[in-house]
């Protein structure tokens, strides 16, 4: 039993591992790679989760830097992010800041983390402990019978992606695109302007979209 995680299968090759009942973390799984979107706070180690459905060897990705996407990095030894919100991580490195999260979850009403987190363990890593490769609009993840194409959706931060699974038509969004609402309002975020160039972006190919699965709520 975990009290971090909950695993939604969505399809025999996607999972959703959701983070705090929060944060959508996907596992895309194709014939010789999988892939994981997104790493989460990190609270506690969900590679067991990882390891149990799939064997393959897997890219982790992540649609953006904030803290909820992005501070499970250190639990991998391999990293991808947008060369334009690598800079952003420092920030989420700082003791002050990652205790907030702490200290904001734990004491959340209903909240079980306290059960298996342990503080004083998590507070020995940093994010900084993986090998980072910095990607841009373009790049591809090859996973054998299919791939993800990498959209830079700028917006909601500099460096912000979503994936594109040529195979289904999958679009993962990060917290860029939601169902029922939209993160756009603080002052990490691009000019809107930006933001909308990005979304006519995404709309310019809605053709080769079936379904779009966000960072956080439900799936489309």
């Amino acid at each position: 039993m975990s009290y971090t995680h909950d695993v939604i299968k969505i399809t025999d090759s996607l999972y959703c591992i959701k983070d705090v009942k929060s944060i959508n973390k996907y596992l895309i799984i194709g014939k010789t790679h999988a892939l994981i979107f997104d790493t989460g706070f990190g609270f506690t180690d969900f590679k067991p989760i990882i390891k149990e459905l799939t064997d393959l060897p897997y890219y982790v990705v992540d649609s953006h830097s904030d803290v909820d996407h992005a501070l499970g990095n250190y639990l991998f030894e391999e990293v991808y992010i947008s060369v334009y919100d690598y800079r952003h991580l420092a920030l989420n490195d700082e003791y002050k800041y990652k205790k907030e999260q702490v200290d904001y979850r734990l004491n959340k009403p209903g909240s079980l983390l306290a059960q298996e987190f342990d503080e004083t363990e998590y507070f020995k890593h940093s994010i900084f402990e993986p090998k980072y490769n910095l990607i841009d609009d373009g790049h591809v993840f090859d996973l054998g019978d299919r791939t993800l194409t990498v959209i830079s959706i700028p917006g909601h931060t500099t460096g912000s992606i979503a994936l594109l699974d040529s195979k289904t038509g999958h679009l993962f969004t990060g917290d860029s695109v939601m169902k029922y609402n939209v993160y756009y309002m603080s002052e990490d975020n691009e000019p809107l302007v930006v933001y909308l160039q990005s979304l006519k972006k995404l709309w310019a190919r809605k053709n080769e979209i079936t379904a779009i699965f966000p960072g956080h709520g439900d799936f489309n």
